[in-house]
């Protein structure tokens, strides 16, 4: 499968672009808090950096900092963090955080056929996507923000 052509929006099941956001919001952050000189990053520097709409920062950094993964500095100076370090956070834990335990692969497949060879292979079609959807989560579990930071940092 060409890496390019799903990355695109080729033949691919999807999620929201919340978590990819979240990433890039993640990362961003990180680099310029720690790398950049910044204690904390505006709602609307984020937005204006990554070209994202401030109410969709918004959005996915409620998400983030309800998951424990953003820190928020009230006031004037105020702005955004991590609250853990890039080691310390798997692209599960931003995953997990925007997309809410939603299906990869959502169906329709409530009630059987009743037909015992067709409803065998909806069964194994449905835990088919079931385990891929796993694997996926495995994934990223294994990954942390940490290890993608560094592999570009150490260039």
């Amino acid at each position: 499968m060409d890496l390019k052509n799903v990355c695109d929006g080729g033949d691919i099941m999807s999620y929201s672009l919340a978590f990819s956001q979240a990433v890039k919001i993640t990362v961003y952050i990180y680099i310029k808090t720690k790398l950049g000189n910044y204690n904390y990053l505006s709602t609307k520097a984020i937005s204006q950096y990554l070209g994202i709409p401030g109410p969709t920062v918004s959005k996915v950094l409620s998400a983030l900092i309800n998951a424990g993964l953003i820190g928020v500095k009230e006031g004037a100076r105020g702005g955004m963090l991590l609250n853990r370090t890039p080691e310390d956070i798997t692209l599960y834990d931003i995953f997990e955080a925007v997309e809410n335990k939603r299906p990869l692969f959502k169906n329709d497949n409530n009630h059987l056929l009743g037909d015992e060879k067709a409803d065998a292979i909806i069964e194994k079609i449905d835990a088919t996507l079931i385990n891929a959807e796993i694997a996926m989560k495995e994934e990223l579990r294994k990954t942390t923000l940490g290890e993608i930071i560094n592999i570009y940092l150490d260039r």
